[in-house]
C-alpha cells in the first residue's frame, strides 16, 4: 500500500510526498524479505530523489534495488532502476555510464515484454487444446450414438441401406464441420499470437521471429537490411491530458501512416507501448534514413486535441544496419535503441542513424516536438 500511494504521489510530481510516504516504513517493507516488494520501494525512492535533484541518494537506492532482484529475473523495478541510473549519469555528464544503463534498462525490458508474450500464447494454445479436446469428446458421443441408432433399424434391408447412407453422410458431414471449425480456430489463434490487436502491427514476438528469418536469408544472398526503431514522443502526456481513448487513436494513426510508407519494403511490428519496429531487406542506411524521415513527417501531420488549439504528434527514430552492426538481430537492435536514444537526447522528432564510430545523420531542419 505504500508503495502504491508513492507512486500515486510520483505520477502527480510530488516527490516530497512520495519520499514521506516510503521513508518511514522502509523497515517494516524490508523486514518481509520479499524481493519485488523491496525493490520497488528503493526504485520509487530513487525516483523521487531524481526528481527532487538528489543525485547521490537516487543513484544509492537505484543501485539497491538491482542488488536485491534475484539473479535472472527481470522486472519492472529492475528496467525502472537502470533508467534511473541512466538519468543520474547523463544529469552529472557522464554519458557512457548513462548509454550503458540504457542497455541495461532495454534489455530487461525487453525480457519482461517476452515473458509477457510467452505466457500469452501459451494460455491461448492451452485454450486451444482444451476446446479441441471438447470438440472431439462431442465428436465421440455423437458416433456413438448414430451406432446405437444403426443398430436399432436394422430390421429391414432397405432401413439398414437408409440408415446406412444417413450415417455416411451425418458423419462425412459433422468431420467436415469439425475440421472446418478447427481450421478456423487455428486461424483465429494464430492470428492472436502474431498480429498486435489495437494497431494491426506484428507481435513482438512475430516480429522477432520474422526478422531472424529475413536477417538471416539477406546474409546468406550476400544483401544487407537495416533495421528502424520508432518511439512517439511524450506520448504519456497524450494519455495522461487527454484520455488512453485518445492515446490508442493516435497509436492506430501512426501506425497506419508508418505502414502506409515503410511496410511495403519490409515487416513492420509493434515493441510494446508507444515503440514500433521496422525490418527492411535490401535498404542502404541512406534508403532507410529517407523512409525513416517520410515517416517522421508524415506522424508529424497527425493532430489531436481541442479544434482550436490543437497539438502535433511527433516520432523519434533509431536506424541501425547490417552494414554497420552485423546481422545478429540481438546487436541490431541494441544499435538501433542507442541511435533512438541519441535522438531523444537531442531534442525528439528526428531521425538518427549511429553507427560504431558513432556518427549520425539527423533528419534536415528537425522540429522540436510539440510537447
Amino acid at each position: 500500500m505504500r508503495v502504491t500511494e508513492a507512486k500515486l504521489h510520483l505520477k502527480h510530481d510530488r516527490a516530497l510526498a512520495a519520499i514521506s510516504a516510503l521513508q518511514p516504513h522502509r523497515s517494516a517493507i524490508e523486514s518481509t524479505r520479499y524481493p519485488y516488494v523491496i525493490s520497488d520501494m528503493a526504485v520509487q525512492l530513487a525516483k523521487a530523489h531524481l526528481a527532487i535533484g538528489d543525485l547521490g541518494e537516487a543513484e544509492a537506492r537505484a543501485q539497491e534495488a538491482i542488488d536485491i532482484t534475484r539473479p535472472g529475473e527481470n522486472t519492472e523495478p529492475l528496467a525502472e532502476a537502470w533508467r534511473v541510473l541512466a538519468d543520474v549519469a547523463s544529469q552529472r555528464g557522464d554519458y557512457a555510464a548513462a548509454f550503458q544503463a540504457l542497455q541495461r534498462n532495454a534489455e530487461v525490458e525487453r525480457a519482461n515484454l517476452d515473458d509477457i508474450g510467452q505466457r500469452a500464447l501459451a494460455f491461448q494454445l492451452a485454450r486451444y487444446r482444451t476446446q479441441a479436446q471438447k470438440l472431439e469428446i462431442e465428436g465421440l458421443n455423437q458416433q456413438n450414438e448414430l451406432l446405437k441408432l444403426q443398430q436399432e433399424v436394422t430390421k429391414t434391408a432397405v432401413q439398414n441401406a437408409r440408415l446406412s447412407i444417413l450415417l455416411l453422410l451425418t458423419v462425412l458431414g459433422f468431420a467436415v464441420f469439425w475440421a472446418l471449425r478447427t481450421r478456423k480456430m487455428q486461424r483465429h489463434f494464430q492470428h492472436l499470437a502474431q498480429s498486435d490487436s489495437l494497431t494491426g502491427a506484428a507481435s513482438r514476438p512475430y516480429f522477432i521471429e520474422q526478422s531472424r528469418r529475413l536477417l538471416e536469408k539477406a546474409e546468406r544472398s550476400g544483401s544487407h537490411a537495416a533495421l528502424l526503431i520508432m518511439d512517439l514522443d511524450f506520448f504519456k502526456t497524450v494519455n495522461d491530458d487527454h484520455g488512453h481513448a485518445v492515446g490508442d487513436e493516435m497509436l492506430r494513426r501512426a501506425a497506419d501512416c508508418c505502414r502506409d510508407t515503410l511496410a511495403p519494403h519490409g515487416l513492420f511490428g509493434r515493441l510494446g507501448g508507444e515503440e514500433f519496429g521496422f525490418l527492411l531487406p535490401g535498404q542502404s542506411s541512406e534508403g532507410a534514413v529517407a523512409l525513416a524521415e517520410q515517416c517522421r513527417v508524415a506522424v508529424h501531420q497527425i493532430y489531436y486535441g481541442e479544434p482550436d488549439s490543437p497539438s502535433r504528434l511527433s516520432a523519434s527514430f533509431g536506424v541501425a544496419t547490417t552494414a554497420d552492426d552485423g546481422f545478429d538481430l540481438r546487436e541490431l537492435l541494441i544499435a538501433a535503441d542507442a541511435a533512438l536514444y541519441e535522438a531523444k537526447r537531442k531534442g525528439r522528432n528526428r531521425v538518427v542513424h549511429q553507427t560504431r564510430r558513432r556518427t549520425d545523420r539527423p533528419a534536415a531542419n528537425p522540429v522540436a516536438a510539440n510537447s
